[in-house]
């Protein structure tokens, strides 16, 4: 299993841009409909903002997706920190139904 966490901050003239960029890749993701791949992302008023995706599937990436290759293209001009990825083992989660096995 694959799991990568990726934390940023946006500016904030630049906040709402990100939100429409990242909602084009859950569209494309939908449309797609890997069943082994699960994405999220969160984002609090400061404009920081953390990814995770879980994929079973060691061969996805999200850059493959032509919104996410969107995204990332300016990405630097609108971060006031810039991106960092972990790739995390998980631990444990509760419920344990929530966790892709």
């Amino acid at each position: 299993m694959k799991r990568v966490i990726v934390t940023y901050k946006i500016a904030a003239n630049s906040i709402d841009q990100n939100e429409t960029m990242i909602r084009a890749v859950f569209s494309e993701l939908r449309a797609l409909g890997p069943s082994d791949v699960r994405y999220s992302t969160m984002s609090d008023a400061d404009g920081g903002f953390l990814h995770i995706l879980e994929s079973a599937n060691p061969e996805f990436q999200l850059s493959h997706l032509h919104a996410f290759k969107a995204f990332v293209t300016d990405i630097r001009d609108r971060c006031i920190e810039m991106p960092i990825l972990r790739e995390m083992t998980l631990l444990d989660v509760y419920p344990a139904t929530a966790a892709m096995k």
